[in-house]
């Protein structure tokens, strides 16, 4: 089994594919169908299309893996000829998957689980600071200034990490308007390593969850602050009712209950659902279903 990049190839000999039945799990391959500036990429297309041609016709065994509906910075002009070249792609796929069990229903997909971003660990909420983190590269995809305008005016939110100069005008702005209603906002421009990623979420009550309704199926920062023992506050999505259907707790943006906690049994439910055995066993029927 092969996981192949957007941009990366399988460097391995090709008959390997042809002799011992190999699968190649395609990755954000919807990033190559636009440019920088968000329109429709035809080279992109073809180039996608041309070697999954030819992965197909040495015998490898393809599995698209759907991340998103579309690349976040897709402008809506162009996504029904992105919509088409998705078409097409998938018509030169073995299998296609989804890491929502709503879109995997909708679209006819197979249901592959986001995993949890660590092993199940000795589970901790006293030591917890009471404030709500916001992390990773501030984008104007993710509608960072929707969150800051609906903030709970009781809590305080620290936002981290990198962000240009003409979003983080839009954001201080939003910050200015809060302030005067008496809301702790912290915007803080920097680069976050994995570990302080990972000690942000250790250490604080709440993670927001910052969620691109027009192109995202799930959100793989509320997996990370789940596995960390984070709770989760999230804006309304069917990704956000999916895991509160199945007894996880997502808090709810526009309705904050600021007395929930994250409890143990919770935190088990989460890693039975997203643990690596239940991945595996998703992995496992896919690959015979393919092979």
């Amino acid at each position: 089994v092969y996981s192949v990049q957007s941009t990366s190839v399988i460097k391995r000999k090709p008959w390997e594919g042809l002799f011992f039945r190999s699968i190649i799990i395609l990755n954000w391959s919807e990033n190559r169908l636009i440019k920088k500036d968000g329109e429709v990429s035809v080279v992109g297309f073809i180039g996608l299309l041309f070697r999954w041609a030819i992965y197909r016709c040495l015998g490898f065994r393809l599995i698209w893996i759907r991340h998103n509906r579309w690349p976040h910075a897709s402008k809506v002009s162009s996504r029904p000829v992105l919509l088409l070249f998705q078409s097409l792609l998938a018509k030169l796929v073995n299998k296609q998957a989804c890491p929502s069990h709503y879109w995997s229903n909708k679209l006819g997909l197979h249901y592959v689980p986001h995993i949890a971003y660590s092993d199940k660990q000795p589970f901790l909420s006293a030591s917890r600071r009471n404030v709500a983190v916001m992390l990773g590269k501030m984008q104007p995809y993710k509608q960072y200034e929707r969150i800051l305008d609906d903030w709970h005016a009781d809590l305080s939110l620290e936002v981290i990490g990198p962000i240009n100069n003409e979003y983080k005008l839009i954001l201080d702005r939003c910050i200015e308007k809060r302030s005067r209603e008496e809301s702790s906002i912290l915007l803080n421009n920097c680069k976050l390593s994995d570990n302080d990623y990972d000690n942000a979420l250790l250490t604080s009550r709440y993670a927001v969850i910052s969620y691109s309704l027009n192109s995202a199926y799930v959100s793989g920062a509320i997996h990370h602050a789940l596995s960390f023992g984070c709770l989760p506050i999230m804006p309304k999505s069917d990704y956000r009712d999916e895991l509160q259907s199945q007894g996880i707790p997502v808090l709810s943006l526009e309705n904050l209950d600021l007395n929930a906690r994250y409890s143990e049994e919770a935190y088990d439910i989460y890693f039975d659902c997203f643990g690596k055995k239940a991945v595996a066993q998703s992995w496992s029927e896919l690959f015979r279903l393919v092979l």
